[in-house]
């Protein structure tokens, strides 16, 4: 693709942002050298590619980072590694953090599914497999890119000899130094010298060793001395070390050797690491400007929905620009108004589509394709080459007149882009110029966007059906521009009222404004008439969308409603199918339970009998069933009819609970829940206020037809006979099994009310000991379950299940 003048519309700075987001160097590399792509294909690839980026980043690699950071700057580091050369600590280092590059990747390419990720599976699908490779790599060198120990068995026994006769000779030249110097013990120290261990001994005492003095210190002051008894222990100690360097070198040169038979898939791997990052480079640039994908359209179509320049992101006013069927676009309207700002935005946006960018602007942007760009902004060029403005702006239209006759028969238009057309020489020459060239370019394979102050050429905006006239709005009352693009619509350049507020003297303003040709003043009146019309056209379409939204919205706000009652039908029904399991495991498990409670009663209830303990623990049951009936209203939105509670509950009153046949004393009063909660016999009982109502009511006032829970003459008889029963068995031992909830499969949130439901019951039913089935899994439930009863004021202590008990998926709580 042929780019001229490209630089002023500032791609590089757009490209240097973009590629620092890029966590390699290599990556960073591969985005500022990107050139745009030329075909559709190409852009579409690069276009792909950053869309799957995006998905990818946000999906994948967020929970498992890649380590590009790590990835050396460029492939040249496995030069070290070839015959007859050794590779030193950096090198084997950098190979070391390649490896590593090489591992984070592959952990997250592992959830890289081709039907999600076309085409970065396509470009993952040639990494090699070197998993071998960086395994050997692991075994035989640290993250420094020194050899390890366990790197041979030889290597392994030389460094241990190494150590063991290093610890012999320090303690040998410890002794000496207690035999011969005691009284300078802290002067003297151990040091190496020529790789030998010597002494540093004061020069006032060098007589008391013997040996050989291999040093003096700087001052000489002190001396070193090999002593004679440690000489052969040093030799000793330099034959190990060569032969452990020649172990390592060994080490070290073989596995260079197989880095050399492996250069090229590794090289390979490398480029495809750059790339992904340049990707993922691009993929969270287009995230950061908050970026939407552009469509691509082969007749050089440009519309621009909500449009910010990418440098300008925080105080850019949104633009629309729609410049699709029409050749060329005449851009006018005050100076500093923006107008070179959009035209710069059209190219820069083509620019950043064709390197596979997302585009700053709302959905529905689209971009054409064309074969090449042309950019004249500005007057860079005439200072380099020495020449005026106008010969400059002249050389550019002949080389992009020459150019665009020379691909006449092209398929694709090239996007020409000029600013101020015909500036620089005299206006009424500049302008007639500047009609000619736009009526010639409207000959060529071109898309033209221009921008000017002259009224000759925003006549052929109204004169050819491809041509149209764009202007960015401004405020007559205040005198500022809006920069909102106005189509169809030329701008004036308001020049005398500007001129007016900054205080040019109104006398000299009247007088050039009497210079002005009729035909000018002809022609501001009609830009104020389609203005006009415009302003009304916008103003009906703004109702029509205004009341098309609100119905929008009703519809939306009908269809929410619709959706949160089925969502409430079926939360409603989740939970009876949950209160209907819960019931027949409570079914299940009442007569064992009961006997064991009752029999606890019977022996603690000083002689009564165990009819009458039945009978108390019956009025328990039903205390408990009625609060738990009021909690489950509660839960379920339930609300009751106006008037049927109307009765005023007081915090110390006393009740008769006639459907117990027990008392008790009101302890709270929750208005806002409208409920209260009774202390009877030392147990606290919470109930609406609907339900203490209907039970404060006597047998006969009490409604038919209710729905809680009443005995039955059988059930009533069943009780007779198990207090009976518990008469004969009093003085027995109590039954062991600990009650138990089974919350299997349940998250914390499904967890959290049944089992603080679970255990208010138990400390009802004066339960000492419970059992909560929460199974193993991932451990999540079992340490949400035990955090809990942690925290629990009513829990003494909690263990896990002994193996007869059920073992590790059963926690067995003490209750105070």
């Amino acid at each position: 693709m042929l780019l001229v003048g490209c630089d002023d519309l500032e791609f590089g700075r757009v490209m240097a942002d973009a590629a620092g987001h890029c966590q390699s160097e290599a990556g960073r590399r591969l985005l500022l050298s990107a050139a745009p792509a030329t075909s559709r294909a190409d852009v579409e690839r690069l276009l792909d590619e950053t869309t799957e980026g995006i998905a990818f980043a946000q999906m994948v690699v967020a929970a498992n980072p890649i380590s590009f950071s790590l990835l050396p700057e460029t492939p040249a580091f496995l030069a070290a590694f070839q015959a007859g050369l050794m590779p030193d600590k950096e090198d084997i280092a950098r190979l070391g953090e390649f490896f590593a590059v090489d591992k984070s990747a592959r952990k997250a390419l592992a959830q890289l599914t081709p039907a999600r990720y076309p085409r970065l599976a396509e470009l993952t699908a040639k990494l090699a497999d070197v998993t071998e490779l960086a395994g050997d790599f692991a075994r035989k060198f640290n993250e420094e890119g020194e050899v390890r120990d366990g790197a041979s068995r030889e290597l392994k026994e030389l460094r241990r000899d190494a150590a063991r006769l290093q610890s012999d000779i320090e303690a040998r030249i410890r002794y000496l130094i207690k035999k011969r110097a005691p009284d300078l013990a802290e002067e003297i120290h151990l040091s190496i010298r020529n790789n030998r261990l010597t002494l540093n001994v004061p020069t006032g005492v060098l007589s008391r060793f013997k040996g050989m003095v291999v040093d003096y210190s700087g001052t000489g002051a002190s001396a070193y001395v090999e002593p004679k008894e440690i000489v052969e222990f040093n030799n000793e100690r330099q034959h190990l070390f060569h032969a452990e360097e020649m172990e390592v070198r060994r080490i070290v040169q073989e596995f260079a050797r197989e880095i050399e038979a492996n250069r090229d898939r590794l090289a390979g791997n490398f480029e495809i690491f750059a790339q992904l990052d340049a990707i993922l480079g691009r993929a969270r640039y287009s995230l950061s400007v908050n970026g939407t994908r552009p469509q691509l359209s082969g007749g050089g179509h440009i519309k621009l929905r909500q449009a910010k320049h990418p440098l300008m992101l925080e105080d850019f006013i949104p633009e629309d620009f729609n410049f699709e069927e029409e050749r060329i676009a005449i851009i006018s309207g005050v100076n500093a108004g923006g107008k070179s700002l959009l035209l710069k935005m059209v190219g820069l946006f083509a620019l950043m589509a064709y390197t596979g960018l997302y585009v700053p602007a709302g959905e529905g942007t689209r971009i054409g394709l064309f074969d090449g760009v042309f950019v004249n902004i500005g007057d860079e060029q005439s200072v380099l080459n020495n020449l005026s403005t106008f010969t400059a702006h002249v050389g550019f239209l002949r080389d992009l007149l020459e150019e665009l006759s020379s691909r006449k028969d092209h398929p694709r238009p090239a996007l020409v882009l000029i600013d101020e057309l015909g500036t620089g020489t005299d206006p009424g020459e500049g302008s007639a110029l500047g009609y000619a060239l736009l009526e010639r370019l409207r000959e060529l394979p071109a898309k033209v966007a221009v921008t000017t102050h002259y009224d000759l050429i925003k006549t052929l905006g109204e004169k050819f059906s491809d041509c149209k006239n764009v202007s960015l709005a401004f405020d007559e009352d205040e005198l500022r521009p809006t920069y909102r693009v106005l189509d169809g619509i030329p701008g004036k350049s308001f020049a005398f009222d500007i001129a007016r507020s900054e205080g040019l003297p109104s006398m000299l303003v009247d007088r050039a404004h009497g210079y002005v040709d009729s035909a000018e003043e002809v022609f501001t009146e009609v830009v104020g008439g389609l203005r006009r019309k415009q302003d009304e056209l916008e103003s009906e379409i703004a109702s029509i969308v205004r009341e098309r939204r609100e119905y929008e919205l009703k519809t939306k706000e009908a269809e929410e409603e619709k959706q949160a009652l089925r969502e409430r039908e079926r939360h409603l029904r989740r939970r009876l199918d949950d209160l209907k399991r819960d019931f027949e495991v409570r079914v299940e498990e009442f007569v064992g339970e009961a006997k064991r409670r009752l029999r606890k009663k019977l022996r603690d209830s000083a002689g009564r009998s165990g009819l009458e303990v039945a009978s108390e623990f019956s009025a328990e049951v039903r205390s408990g069933k009625q609060s738990a009936l009021a909690e489950l209203e509660r839960e379920l939105g339930l609300t009751p009819e106006p008037g049927e509670a109307g009765h005023v509950f007081t915090v110390g009153e006393k009740l008769r609970l006639h459907s117990l046949g027990v008392d008790g004393e009101v302890t709270r009063v929750d208005e806002a829940r409208r409920a209260l909660e009774l202390n009877v016999r030392g147990k606290t009982l919470k109930l609406t206020f609907e339900k203490a109502a209907e039970m404060l009511r006597t047998p006969e006032e009490a409604p038919t037809g209710t729905g809680h829970l009443r005995m039955t003459r059988a059930q009533r008889e069943e009780l007779r006979k198990l207090g009976a029963e518990l008469d004969k068995e009093a003085g027995s031992g109590l039954l062991t099994t600990a009650h138990q909830l089974d919350i299997h499969g349940h998250t914390a949130d499904e967890a959290l009310p049944k089992l603080e439901k679970f255990v208010s019951d138990a400390i009802l039913n004066d339960f000492a000991t419970v059992a909560i089935m929460h199974g193993v899994g991932s451990g999540r439930l079992q340490r949400f379950v035990r955090g809990w009863l942690k925290s629990c004021p009513d829990v003494a202590s909690y263990r896990e299940a002994t193996a007869e008990e059920g073992g590790k998926g059963i926690t067995i709580a003490t209750l105070k």
